[in-house]
């Protein structure tokens, strides 16, 4: 097994990937935070703050899309069902196209991008759907964040794109809307 295993450093922050037969990772750390994301496994294998790790679930797929089919039965594919993975990547970003997913016709391009000056990480996504079905709905990326949040102990909030939008400080009260 041949790893090939490259770190670029512009000031304080290190950017680092590895491609090999096993793993596809990339990282980024900027003294406050990290984030290590394996593309060829599809998942979000770390995002902290400082020391303290955000994520509370690191088996969650990267991402989750959903479709309707003609008769309106709903069908999901994630990053899990994905057979190919592409990826490019450069000192600041990397960018996996999945393919071959359980759903045919469709494929996921997903971006993860560091900003230096803002000091933030940007998620974008994008999906080809040449099927049948209609695009219903897009969960990227999927986290399931601990210690953040004003309910256990955090001083964050998420912005939810539902409809206009909702503030939630507190996940229990929007998961018993549902």
């Amino acid at each position: 097994k041949a790893d090939l295993q490259r770190f670029l450093q512009k000031s304080d922050i290190i950017f680092s990937y590895e491609i090999g037969e096993v793993n596809w990772m990339f990282t980024i750390e900027d003294g406050l935070l990290y984030c290590a994301v394996d593309f060829e496994k599809g998942r979000i294998v770390s995002l902290k703050k400082g020391k303290l790790e955000l994520l509370g679930n690191t088996l969650l797929p990267l991402f989750e899309v959903a479709f309707r089919d003609p008769t309106g039965e709903q069908i999901r594919t994630t990053a899990f069902s994905a057979s190919k993975v592409t990826v490019e990547q450069d000192q600041y970003s990397a960018v996996a196209v999945y393919s071959d997913l359980s759903v045919e016709h469709v494929s996921v391009t997903v971006k993860l991008s560091y900003d230096a000056d803002c000091k933030e990480l940007r998620w974008n996504i994008g999906v080809d759907n040449q099927s049948d079905y209609t695009l219903e709905w897009i969960d990227y990326p999927c986290v399931n964040l601990i210690h953040c949040l004003k309910d256990n102990g955090g001083d964050g909030a998420i912005l939810w794109p539902y409809n206009e939008g909702a503030y939630i400080d507190d996940l229990t009260v929007r998961e018993s809307c549902w």
